[in-house]
């Protein structure tokens, strides 16, 4: 059998794994299969880069100025389309009156 010595070694190794295991799923988002201090350190760069790595809202962001000239430009166009139709209903009123007033 064990010696309670020896049985408190193992048991206070255990204990610091499993502590060692929390913090590391606490830091990486999931508990590692190995404590290997070189798996660890490549799931911490791959992690960093992942949180680098574009995303919807970052792209979203990127491209905002791009999305705002073209916004400006159909309010622009719609506009001027207005613009239009009340130019060419003054032009057309203004015709009239004046056929109106030759008529007289």
């Amino acid at each position: 059998m064990y010696s309670r010595r020896a049985n408190d070694r193992h048991r206070d190794r255990v204990d610091h794994e499993r502590l060692r295991r929390a913090e590391l799923a606490a830091e990486l988002g999931f508990v590692p299969a190995s404590l290997d201090a070189d798996a660890v350190e490549r799931h911490r760069r791959l992690n960093a880069a992942a949180d680098r790595a574009p995303n919807i809202d970052r792209v979203h962001a990127k491209y905002a100025h791009i999305r705002e000239y073209q916004r400006r430009e159909r309010a622009e166009a719609a506009g001027r389309l207005v613009l239009e139709d009340v130019v060419d209903d003054a032009d057309h009123q203004g015709t009239q009156d004046v056929m109106k007033r030759d008529e007289a």
